[in-house]
């Protein structure tokens, strides 16, 4: 999946070099074939998954069993959205608020599209629908981790004024508060 993130990076690396001159499909093949590290690199990111499955298909017989396990635990079931909106109405549960951090990075992946930070913006996007097409669960872990969703929303609050900046940090604090309760709710032997 993250092999997608580097193809934005390579138009835009390929549009800034080659600024006034119409976009042509074929340039850009070219230029990215007189990069072979780059292509070393874009063949090396699928490599640990293509080892892993080897090793699942030698091992039990099923290259995907990392996939097809998923239906036994009941995950995996739906798109990324159909995962939020089925958590947004369970208001009383964990997956609400777990919800409520996927929103919040949408909200971080429209506006690296608005701020023309495609490369930023897909990889942000894949980070988001990884958790998201599994359990939402891990969802606020990847947010966090990826720092793109972050980076975000500091460019968004830099531009308010200082009652909306107060009023965004203490959203902030109340939802950490909230992921640290449920970390040690979860995994009393960490305490």
């Amino acid at each position: 999946m993250l092999v997608f993130a580097i193809i934005p990076y390579i138009i835009v690396e390929y549009i800034k070099q080659n600024e006034g001159n119409k976009f042509n499909v074929k340039e850009l093949f070219l230029f990215v074939l007189k990069k072979p590290k780059l292509i070393l690199g874009i063949s090396l990111i699928p490599l640990g998954l293509f080892i892993h499955m080897l090793y699942l298909h030698l091992k039990i017989g099923d290259g995907l069993a990392f996939v097809h396990i998923q239906r036994v635990w009941g995950e995996g079931e739906g798109t990324i959205f159909e995962v939020v909106f089925k958590s947004l109405k369970s208001i009383q549960d964990y997956r609400f608020y777990h919800a409520i951090w996927a929103i919040w990075g949408f909200i971080s992946v429209y506006h690296l599209f608005k701020a023309k930070r495609y490369d930023e913006a897909v990889l942000s996007l894949i980070l988001l629908a990884i958790p998201l097409s599994v359990k939402i669960q891990s969802t606020p872990r990847y947010i966090i981790g990826s720092f793109f969703p972050v980076v975000s929303m500091c460019d968004m609050i830099e531009k308010k004024n200082k009652f909306e900046i107060g009023v965004f940090l203490i959203m902030a604090v109340i939802m950490e508060c909230i992921l640290y309760s449920d970390w040690i709710v979860s995994a009393p032997y960490l305490c």
